[in-house]
């Protein structure tokens, strides 16, 4: 609106002019469902939870139920809430971390258009030399395949990382990592061109696995 009335988005304004922007509620078609939500931030646009693991971040057309967005939406509903679900940021089942969702279509749009600091911890098997670095490898999809990743330097995509060892008991390392671009499984393939083997991340493993490994570098 411009001062006050409905108006076409080709109108042009004048020194003066008040313009009032409406942002349509949204109902999310999820199915809701209750459990533990782990809420770190929330206000009238955004929404940051904590995802553990395994979780799915949102629906497939195998997992209909049981997924962070579900918890959103049961959220959503129990709180009077009329509001979309989009998320910012995905996460794999296996990994926990926090997610960013925006809770309007305008808001989603305008987070994927700017730029978010994305850090993970990860575990690495031997220590990677050097220890801090950028990786920079293109990334496509593997051929054959719907889901898995590699690197491609003649038809993948533009992927950069940056990593830092943390700690190291030379059998183990606490690696962090820093992502420049989103590409999907992006840690995981430019792990698989180092020469050092890769353990999946610490997140990813075995409850036990992780014990041992936890161990080895803090004890």
């Amino acid at each position: 609106m411009v001062n006050g009335e409905v108006i076409h988005s080709n109108v042009a304004l004048s020194n003066g002019d008040k313009v009032t922007f409406i942002i349509p509620t949204e109902d999310s078609t999820l199915i809701p469902e209750k459990d533990n939500l782990r809420i770190i931030y929330e206000d009238d646009t955004l929404l940051v939870v904590d995802k553990p693991a395994p979780m799915l971040t949102h629906p497939t057309v195998q997992s209909a139920t049981g997924t962070l967005a579900n918890l959103i939406a049961g959220h959503y509903l129990a709180t009077g809430q009329h509001c979309g679900i989009h998320p910012v940021s995905r996460l794999d089942r296996n990994t926990s971390g926090l997610v960013l969702f925006a809770k309007n279509s305008l808001y989603h749009y305008l987070l994927t258009q700017s730029h978010i600091t994305k850090t993970y911890l990860g575990i690495v098997e031997g220590q990677p030399t050097p220890l801090s670095g950028i990786i920079t490898a293109p990334i496509s999809r593997k051929s054959g395949s719907i889901i898995e990743r590699e690197v491609n330097f003649s038809q993948g995509q533009a992927a950069e990382t940056t990593y830092e060892v943390l700690t190291s008991n030379q059998k183990f390392s606490l690696v962090r990592f820093v992502l420049h671009t989103g590409r999907t499984h992006q840690i995981r393939v430019h792990c698989a061109i180092w020469v050092v083997p890769w353990l999946e991340i610490i997140c990813m493993a075995e409850p036990d696995l992780k014990q041992d490994i936890a161990s080895m570098l803090f004890n």
